[in-house]
């Protein structure tokens, strides 16, 4: 008999129903799924069922000793109290004799370090050959099997287990020794705020400011904005045509509406200028490859929040149903690759075409490609379920999860095709004035020959979003244009404003939406394609960020924390530092460095940190307080606090409201 062990429920149903095992109940454990043949027993880990955290209980905040404790560097496991029936039932498992042992978790680093766990607290098992993997990229049934029918030793993911135990152990001694830390500062400040008043002190509810070894850094991504220079620019309009825009003498950009986009600067005050001359044509052809590449993590991420303002941790929880369900390929993953076979990848193309009617032609032909690789997946892209009975079924039962397939589908549809052949004329002019001439240009652009494409209007909306059809930007303005010179009014008709930001310079500005964050978090190396949704989450649930229909931005709690950080330990916010942590993990998984050495530079960093932070202690504290409002009523300071009975509402609240009753309050 061999033990087959998931990371997720749902991922337990699905290698049970592709292996033909049925499922059973545990009396004993009711709510553990079990399935099960003559040959296999599944069952199923529900993420971490051993948690890392520090073998000290808890910081004696106020007392003496306090530097003596910090940082603490030993680390120990403890079980997850909501999953004691797993536990327990794992435990029941491992006295029993298997013929193999067989971890089927996702082929990651987090999903190898839930089976490591699993083997070494309940089964006693750290020989990582004593045991298989099942690796897949995807929950369809003939891959499922495949994998099965190719198992490897586990001692090909040790990379995998040693990397996740090192982002683990680094994010435990990092968060929970500078959390603990902040939190004594706070604490300190505030009682000398207090004029040292102890009792009052014990009756505040405080709210708890934390940072960690990813969290700071990215907090600090978000609180920094540059100033775009706005500069002025002068337009002529064209109001037959398109009311309210300008188009004569500006390189014109088209949208997918062929409305105007953005016009360029020109260089001084038109006013006064009566005529331009026609000096020259230049004409071009050139060709367009107008295919796109797949999804990655980031990618979709970005994708999904800038079209429809879906959070990042809601949407790998839907990328994850959709992964789970079958329909697409792993969705935690960097990888713009799609190594598949040629069978694979039309009958992958078979059953879209089903649903949306593209030309036979894509059949036989490899999609494009990014350059981003995963050490374990490929991009995300639909399976081989997709067809019209399975799609048109999710569109009924889930609409969201629906749009989001309808994206995948479509965004890998445009990975296919032929390049675009495009003819390119420019216009060279002389304006003149009174004074001088300037000298300007006008592009037009026209596609004279589409890539092949879809057959039918189910894909037109995809079409517009690679090229852009044939348009003759010149039409009419040279109808009455006497050997190249057009004459036109002045004063009136040309008009001043200030340039718009332009839409590419928003991470000098301000993020505009939660996926550009996750995107920059990637740019910058900061967290991987799992963890960065939930630090994003993290932020925003501790109210250190908030989010506008336009920006997302830091909150008075958020920019304490910064102000501290960056004042009196600048490294902490530093991207760098935690960059290179990253990529000595990265090093970890391909064999370049070892888990120790990755370790004992976590360790000594650390170290580095607090030697520096204990040396202005006095200093930092003087800080904070000075840093602390005033109530405008009755002159108390004013103390970050939680809601009793729920520490995630935070809000900054009078301390005089426990003894002068003061409900001054303001929002973070």
């Amino acid at each position: 008999m061999k033990l087959i062990l998931c990371e997720k429920d749902r991922q337990a149903q699905r290698i049970a129903e592709a292996l033909n095992a049925s499922e059973t109940f545990d009396e004993q454990y009711p709510s553990v799924p079990l399935f099960t043949n003559n040959d296999i027993l599944i069952t199923s880990l529900k993420g971490h069922l051993w948690n890392l955290t520090l073998s000290r209980k808890k910081l004696l905040y106020m007392s003496d000793n306090a530097q003596q404790q910090l940082p603490d560097l030993n680390t120990t496991y403890q079980e997850s109290k909501r999953n004691n029936d797993r536990i327990s039932l794992l435990h029941q498992l491992a006295a029993k004799k298997w013929d193999d042992i067989i971890i089927a978790t996702d082929h990651d680093r987090e999903g190898a370090l839930i089976g490591y766990e699993a083997l070494e607290h309940a089964f006693s098992i750290t020989n990582l050959n004593q045991v298989k993997r099942a690796h897949f990229t995807s929950l369809e049934s003939s891959e499922i099997i495949e994998s099965f029918n190719n198992l490897v030793s586990f001692e090909k993911d040790r990379g995998f287990v040693e990397a996740g135990y090192c982002r683990s152990f680094l994010d435990a001694i990092w968060g929970i020794n500078l959390t603990q830390y902040i939190q004594t500062l706070y604490r300190k400040a505030v009682i000398l705020g207090l004029d040292g008043d102890m009792d009052l002190f014990r009756k505040l509810p405080l709210a708890t400011l934390s940072s960690g070894r990813v969290q700071s850094p990215t907090l600090a991504l978000i609180n920094q904005k540059t100033t775009f220079a706005s500069e002025p620019e002068w337009h002529i309009p064209d109001t037959d045509r398109h009311e309210g825009h300008s188009r004569v003498f500006t390189q014109v950009h088209l949208d997918i509406n062929h409305e105007l986009l953005h016009l360029c600067t020109l260089e001084g005050n038109l006013n006064g200028i009566t005529k331009a001359t026609l000096t020259d044509v230049n004409e071009a052809q050139v060709t367009i490859d107008c295919r796109k590449t797949p999804f990655n993590t980031d990618k979709i991420i970005k994708f999904l929040a800038e079209k429809y303002g879906i959070n990042p941790t809601q949407a790998l929880w839907f990328l994850e149903t959709l992964y789970t369900e079958g329909y697409i390929t792993y969705p935690r993953t960097d990888s713009e690759k799609i190594p598949l076979e040629q069978d694979r990848i039309d009958k992958i193309l078979t059953g879209i075409k089903s649903v949306y009617d593209i030309t036979d032609k894509f059949l036989g032909t490899m999609p494009n490609e990014g350059e981003k690789e995963d050490e374990a997946h490929i991009a995300i892209i639909p399976t081989t379920k997709c067809n019209k009975d399975t799609v048109m079924f999710l569109k009924l039962s889930n609409p969201t999860n629906y749009v989001i397939l309808d994206e995948i589908i479509k965004r890998f549809i445009m990975c296919f095709g032929n390049p675009t052949l495009k003819e390119i004329t420019e216009y060279n002019f002389e304006l003149e004035d009174e004074d001088s001439i300037h000298k300007y240009t006008l592009t037009a652009t026209t596609s004279v020959k589409f890539g092949e494409w879809a057959n039918s209007d189910v894909l037109e909306a995809v079409k517009h979003q690679v090229t852009i059809e044939n348009y003759s930007i010149l039409d009419e303005i040279w109808e009455q244009a006497d050997d190249g010179v057009v004459e036109f009014e002045t004063q009136t008709s040309v008009y001043e404003r200030q340039r718009v930001v332009p839409r590419r310079y928003f991470f000098d500005h301000e993020f505009i939406n939660e996926g550009n964050v996750v995107e920059e978090m990637s740019n910058q190396g900061l967290g991987t394609k799992a963890t960065r949704p939930g630090i994003y989450g993290m932020l925003s649930e501790r109210k250190y960020i908030t989010t506008t229909p336009n920006m997302v931005l830091t909150t008075r709690i958020g920019n304490t924390i910064l102000e501290f950080l960056t004042k009196h330990c600048p490294r902490l916010a530093s991207r760098k530092l935690t960059a290179e942590l990253e990529s000595d993990l990265n090093d970890v998984v391909k064999g370049y460095k070892t888990k120790e050495e990755v370790l004992e530079k976590g360790k000594r960093w650390l170290c580095d940190i607090f030697d520096e932070l204990f040396e202005k202690e006095d200093q930092i504290v003087r800080d904070i307080l000075d840093g602390i409002p005033r109530c405008d009523r009755c002159g108390n300071i004013m103390v970050f606090k939680h809601y009793r009975g729920n520490t995630n509402s935070i809000f900054l609240g009078c301390v005089g409201y426990e003894t002068e009753n003061c409900n001054s309050i303001m929002s973070v």
